[in-house]
């Protein structure tokens, strides 16, 4: 995570552990990927799209049972 990691942890805490899963609800779509590149410019906000569609590629395949 590195340099970026302020912008996960935007993205996750404290939602994640007030909300669970339920958490992907509040920061995890195109509108808060536009609030980032408004608020601190196009990098973190690329940083957010990849946090966001791979927290959605591991939802899903966990759903189908790929992982666990």
């Amino acid at each position: 995570m590195g340099q970026y990691r302020w912008v996960h942890q935007l993205l996750d805490h404290p939602w994640q552990e007030m909300f669970g899963k339920e958490h992907r609800k509040i920061m995890h779509d195109s509108r808060t990927v536009v609030w980032i590149e408004m608020n601190y410019g196009p990098v973190p906000a690329l940083v957010a799209k990849g946090h966001i569609a791979l927290d959605i590629a591991v939802s899903s395949a966990k759903r189908r049972g790929e992982l666990k």
